[in-house]
């Protein structure tokens, strides 16, 4: 059974084994995203077979929004039917519970629809936070780091830290922008570090130290407000000294004028002040390292990445880390999008890298079926644009296409 013959077959499966319940769209939808997937990582390996595809893709990507939008109709429907879980209470404990379940197609209108979703573009907006608040609140919590850092102030500092870092504290921090979270962050990371620098062989402050900055790097982690400059042990002062680092870091967030980060109407100011110092801080990303197998599709290759908003300091992260000869970073834009199409047809780029949450299907398509032509290495990223992103689906798409080469031979 060729490629084509074996998508077929999967469009013509039935949906759902015979003893489930076919009012639940969601295992199906779940199907079908897999598959797709699946179909992606195919292409990346074997990217001839992507224009015979084609328009069973259409057909699959057609079936993936009808369901999203029955999956939701179900759900709205069982919502609208409150009264059967009443029903099931009391009738008694010999009954069994009625399941919160349709039977047959969902029972909701057009009109349902439209007023449920009424009820939420309704809804009062809430009074904006205002920055400037939140953020002299929370370093009048902390106050400025001291100018000496003998045993009883590392201690005080500590202390004062460990208030900033609570959790209280913390949900506090998740109502400022990123810019602004990341900038709190990386003053309390800074006094930490002086801390830890002066502590010198205190082993118990520096194990405190320690887990206070392991707090702030788990925060990090599950919130994403970016880079925090200073977690790394790699990290260096850029003011010579953290204590200089975290006295300049207070004496700009702290300040109280119009230059003020924190106190500017206009987001774009805003990121002004701060954007160059959080790029410089990302780049802290590394490279794969020097024996990762598929350097060569990437070493000194001129490299095509395609979706969202071109960021010049993120497209030269990306090149440096991957030591490109070239990265071309263009917006899913119609004339980009055939401008890029023509280059690929005439093997103008040796990889291309397609951003699918910012870039639409007809554009991913198009550049596939380029690529498949020229037998380019064609390498989907679902998530982000970031060099772990990026390094995370050439493992995954291109791997499989080494093995395979290895084999042949």
């Amino acid at each position: 059974m060729d490629f084509s013959e074996r998508l077929n077959a999967f469009l013509d499966e039935p949906h759902g084994d015979g003893g489930a319940d076919d009012s639940d769209s969601l295992p199906e939808l779940v199907r079908i995203h897999e598959f797709l997937s699946k179909l992606y990582a195919a292409f990346a390996n074997h990217p001839e077979r992507a224009p015979a595809a084609s328009d069973l893709l259409g057909e699959l990507w057609s079936q993936h929004e009808r369901l999203l939008r029955r999956v939701g109709e179900e759900a709205l429907s069982r919502a609208l039917r409150p009264s059967s879980g009443v029903a099931a209470a009391v009738s008694g404990p010999t009954s069994a519970p009625a399941a919160a379940v349709l039977v047959g197609a969902p029972t909701v209108s057009e009109n349902d629809v439209r007023q449920w979703a009424a009820r939420y573009r309704e809804r009062a907006v809430a009074a904006p936070v205002s920055v400037a608040v939140v953020l002299h609140a929370l370093l009048d919590r902390v106050g400025p780091p001291p100018d000496e850092l003998g045993p009883q102030e590392r201690e005080l500092e500590t202390d004062r830290i460990e208030q900033g870092t609570s959790e209280d504290t913390l949900r506090e921090v998740r109502l400022l922008p990123n810019d602004v979270q990341r900038s709190y962050l990386r003053l309390l990371t800074a006094r930490l570090n002086a801390v830890r620098s002066a502590a010198g062989g205190d082993l118990l402050m520096r194990e405190r130290v320690g887990r206070l900055l392991g707090i702030i790097r788990d925060y990090t982690r599950e919130h994403r407000p970016g880079a925090v400059y200073g977690l790394s042990r790699d990290h260096e002062p850029k003011g010579g000294t953290w204590a200089a680092d975290a006295h300049h870091l207070w004496n700009r967030l702290a300040r109280d004028d119009d230059d003020a980060p924190i106190s500017r109407s206009a987001p774009v100011q805003s990121r002004r002040s701060v954007e160059p110092e959080d790029e410089e801080e990302e780049r802290e990303t590394p490279g794969p390292e020097p024996e990762w197998p598929l350097w060569h599709f990437v070493r000194n290759r001129t490299v095509l990445m395609v979706g969202g908003a071109p960021r010049e300091s993120a497209r030269v992260r990306v090149e440096r880390a991957f030591a490109m000869g070239e990265l071309v970073w263009s917006a899913d834009d119609p004339r980009k999008a055939q401008s890029a199409e023509a280059r690929i047809t005439s093997g103008g780029y040796d990889l291309v890298i397609a951003l699918l949450r910012f870039m639409s299907h007809a554009t991913n398509e198009k550049l596939a079926q380029a690529c498949a032509a020229r037998d380019v290495p064609y390498v989907p990223v679902e998530h982000g644009y970031g060099v772990a992103s990026i390094r995370r689906s050439l493992d995954r798409f291109l791997a499989p296409r080494v093995a395979s080469e290895a084999a042949a031979r």
